[in-house]
């Protein structure tokens, strides 16, 4: 019995410990307090519509205000009770949106720690309804098609428009062709139109309504015929786009009027530009160019801005006809140039009467950092040349873009030559090899080639390149083409300035063809300081010309007008003391002369150039003739309308020079005083006078001037044998 107790006094002792270590235990542990007594509920305030109604892609936005909501503000959006896919709720912008109609709770609930505010917005969301109807067109009688011939009146019918409620908004309506260009359209009475059309083709006509639930358009296309039938021309080769490709032809004909590609970038300045399938087209299509009411002054460029973008480097082919359709045509040139340029690569064609093919066919080098142009110009000389309204047609052009190959090089390393080079004995010689070359400059854009393959390229014939060889002054792989306008040698650049000497310039050249050039210098502004005729004959030859120095001699170099190629080998320059003598600079003394036969007149751009025939080929009284200056075997003939000038030379006299000019000629008839035309500036009467028969005439006291023209007010029909003129002073 004891031990039973000892045994429960134990148990009871360990009880107690367990008890107490529990006590102890919960007693370390911290537990939160209770909230506080009397905690304020959180209070939410929906401040936009509890109830709204919206249509399906509108958005609804909640607004509302909260106090004492520590935990925060929640939305859950239900339809019919339940969650939905049906809507969206952006809690950032606090926008609902839902895609399908129907009735949707948003339950906004505020928090605190123990406590809610809840609130309830319903939102009705309906289909929209659908949209009013865009206004249509209709027709009345319309036909199955619409055609007519150029310029006649075409009818076109009658349209009406009505809006979504049938109401007539008929007046609103617009009908306008497509391309307005050489169109003209107008309401009859009625509600038809009248359509007339100036060039041939489809023209297509747009019927247009619009109201602010839409538009309607509906077309017609209407068939205008030329006068005279088109030339053919296949798709593929009426692309612009195909000057992108070497040696694919690009043809136009104006076939879609205004809508052709050369038509697009017409630039005219004071030219009349139209497209006409009328009378005066040369097929089809033509593009009209109107100088009526343009004087002998006005600048005549027109543009072709289509083709700006395809300019590139290489030989262009470029064909096209010419009409004459009435009036006086001066020469006609055609070139490409670059902003800023006032001179450009021209090459002059005759418009004679009828239908003219000009050919132009030239390798070019362009600066891809200039912006270039294909441009077309008349230019005449003569300040009395009457247009007499002139009008032109142009049609069928060919465009071919070759790409110059291996032949044509870039060359700008080029050296320039010192007073000290042109001391050493035999002066210095530039071959044109590598150290040894010029840079080239100049509006007729001369070109580096490489001599082994222009003949593979095109430039030569292979006989041709075969005369590019030491033995002719072609010392190195290269050699200078120059084709047209002025060309200068970098090298040479402002080093024949000192009067003090004499320069020689000596030229080793190659001309396949006939090709007359002029020894050119420029002066620091671009003006000709001096000119000089070199020899133009076909073949392997040497120029050479020596001349005293003068301040003005910036630019160093050769022109011609008009396109021909010449290639240049060796370039020699040397000086030597000025010895002072009664010369002119171009080393002519008092009593020097320059003949002129009927053959050998030069004749310049924009002037008449007669015809040459034989002597022996003239009326009798003419061909018997044998007086002074008659002892030729050819005349130069003319027969001329009045305010005609008829070229003869230029650029032979020197600022220090007075001349005297005697010209040898017959008359047939001449109605009006015979005279020179210097200039544009200065028209003297020649002594020898207009009767019918023989004649020896002069003008004298003649001093700087550059063309010189024989000229007449009134008609005149002669034949001319000689002019001469002679150096009688020297100031």
């Amino acid at each position: 019995m004891k031990k039973a107790n000892n045994r429960l006094g134990k148990l009871v002792v360990s009880l107690a410990t367990v008890i107490a270590l529990l006590f102890t235990a919960a007693a370390c542990t911290k537990t939160p307090p209770p909230p506080p007594d009397g905690e304020a509920a959180p209070v939410l305030t929906v401040t936009s519509p509890a109830e709204a109604e919206i249509t399906t892609g509108q958005t609804y936005t909640l607004a509302y205000t909260t106090a004492d909501a520590a935990g925060g503000v929640t939305v859950v959006v239900t339809k019919d009770g339940a969650a939905t896919a049906d809507a969206t709720y952006d809690a950032q912008t606090k926008t609902f949106s839902a895609t399908a109609a129907g009735v949707y709770v948003l339950t906004v609930t505020a928090k605190n720690v123990t406590k809610t505010d809840v609130k309830t917005v319903t939102v009705t969301v309906t289909a929209p309804p659908p949209p009013a109807a865009a206004p249509q067109i209709s027709f009345v009688d319309k036909q199955p098609s619409y055609s007519g011939g150029v310029n006649a009146d075409i009818t076109l019918p009658k349209a009406t428009a009505l809006n979504h409620s049938g109401e007539d908004i008929t007046a609103d309506m617009s009908v306008i062709p497509v391309i307005s260009q050489g169109t003209a359209i107008a309401k009859n009475n009625d509600g038809t139109y009248t359509f007339r059309a100036s060039v041939a083709g489809v023209h297509k006509i747009s019927y247009f309504i619009e109201d602010d639930n839409g538009d309607d358009e509906e077309f017609i296309d209407v068939i205008v015929a030329p006068v005279t039938p088109e030339t053919t021309v296949s798709t593929d080769e009426n692309r612009i786009s195909n000057l992108n490709t070497s040696e694919l032809v690009y043809n136009e004909n104006f076939q879609k009027g205004y809508d052709s590609d050369l038509a697009k970038g017409f630039n005219r300045g004071t030219v009349a530009m139209s497209i006409s399938g009328g009378a005066d087209a040369i097929a089809g299509n033509s593009l009209i160019l109107d100088y009526t009411g343009l004087t002998a002054g006005t600048n005549t460029q027109v543009f072709f801005g289509a083709m700006d973008s395809y300019i590139r480097s290489g030989r262009w082919t470029i064909e096209f006809d010419v009409k004459k359709l009435a009036g006086n045509c001066p020469p006609f040139y055609v070139s490409f140039i670059f902003d800023g340029d006032n001179d450009g690569d021209n090459q002059a064609y005759e418009i004679g009467d009828g239908t003219t093919r000009i050919a132009y066919d030239y390798l070019k080098m362009f600066d891809s950092a200039r912006t270039w142009h294909f441009r077309m110009f008349t230019f005449t000389g003569d300040g009395g040349f009457q247009y007499d309204g002139l009008r032109l047609a142009l049609d069928n052009f060919t465009f071919t873009w070759k790409d110059a190959g291996q032949s044509v090089v870039s060359r700008t390393a080029g050296i320039s030559v010192t007073d000290a080079m042109l001391d050493a004995d035999g002066g210095k010689t530039l071959t044109g090899e590598d150290g040894n070359y010029s840079n080239l400059e100049g509006s007729g854009a001369p070109l580096w080639t490489r001599v082994d393959q222009l003949a593979n390229d095109g430039l030569l014939t292979a006989e041709q390149a075969a005369s590019l060889i030491p033995a002719n002054g072609f010392n190195s792989d290269y050699a200078v083409r120059i084709s047209t306008g002025q060309n200068f040698l970098s090298a040479l650049n402002n080093l024949f300035v000192d009067p003090a000497y004499d320069y020689t310039f000596t030229v080793k050249a190659y001309a396949p063809a006939a090709a007359p050039w002029y020894f050119f210098i420029a002066n620091g502004s671009g003006g000709q300081a001096f000119a000089q005729p070199f020899d133009g004959a076909a073949g392997a030859k040497t120029w050479t010309h020596t001349l005293q120095g003068n301040a003005a001699y910036a630019k160093v170099g050769f022109w011609r007008d008009g396109a021909a190629d010449t290639f240049l080998g060796d370039v020699t320059v040397s000086r030597t003391a000025h010895v002072a003598t009664n010369q002119t600079p171009g080393g002519h003394s008092v009593g020097h002369t320059w003949t002129y036969t009927a053959s050998e007149i030069p004749g310049f751009g924009g002037n008449e150039a007669g015809t040459s025939v034989a002597k022996a080929a003239a009326p009798d009284d003419v061909a018997a003739c044998t007086e002074e200056g008659f002892d030729v075997e050819n005349l130069r003939y003319y027969n001329v309308a009045a305010n005609t000038s008829m070229g003869l030379f230029y650029n032979i006299f020197e600022a220090v020079g007075t001349y005297k000019i005697t010209l040898y000629y017959y008359v047939i008839e001449w109605s009006a005083p015979a005279q020179l035309n210097f200039d544009g500036a200065e028209f003297p009467t020649i002594t020898g006078g207009n009767t019918a028969g023989y004649h020896k005439g002069e003008v004298t006291g003649v001093t700087g001037r550059n063309f010189v023209s024989l000229f007449t007010t009134g008609a005149a029909e002669l034949y001319l044998a000689k002019v001469v003129v002679e150096l009688t002073a020297i100031s």
